[in-house]
């Protein structure tokens, strides 16, 4: 009720206490972001989506969050860059392309030691083979 009506206090008061975010009301599937978006109220929509609220749950009839912003342009463009931080948070961070085991010299362990290590440094892919001669290497009958 108090993301539906903007209620930003209450609010805040029941996400300290620890009340889930992502619990859906009744039949209908709504969660309190949902509320929030319907009622255009872009505070609580920060509030929650701050909180770490999923945007992407949808209803019982398949509405989403953002469906329900419709109308309500500072409350979209809040749902829209909570969902690309998300997908940041979520994409896998790119590895230098030199292995932590390949810049160990064999048998020279992080402390100088003699721990042994299997060569696994990554070689070069061969390039493919040609396709096969289809012609024939003698002419002798069969």
């Amino acid at each position: 009720a108090a993301a539906a009506h903007g209620r930003e206090a209450q609010a805040r008061t029941l996400l300290a206490a620890g009340a889930p975010m992502n619990t859906t009301r009744g039949s209908d599937g709504w969660t309190p972001l949902m509320c929030a978006c319907d009622g255009g109220h872009a505070h609580l929509v920060q509030l929650l989506c701050d909180g770490k609220a999923d945007v992407g749950i949808v209803t019982s009839d398949h509405k989403s969050a953002l469906i329900m912003a419709r109308g309500h342009p500072e409350v979209t463009q809040v749902l829209q860059r909570a969902t690309a931080a998300s997908s940041a948070e979520q994409r896998p961070t790119p590895r230098n392309s030199t292995s932590r085991i390949s810049q160990v010299a064999p048998g020279q362990g992080e402390g100088g030691g003699s721990e042994r290590h299997s060569n696994t440094e990554m070689q070069p892919i061969p390039a493919p083979l040609p396709p096969p001669n289809k012609t024939r290497l003698s002419h002798a009958p069969l």
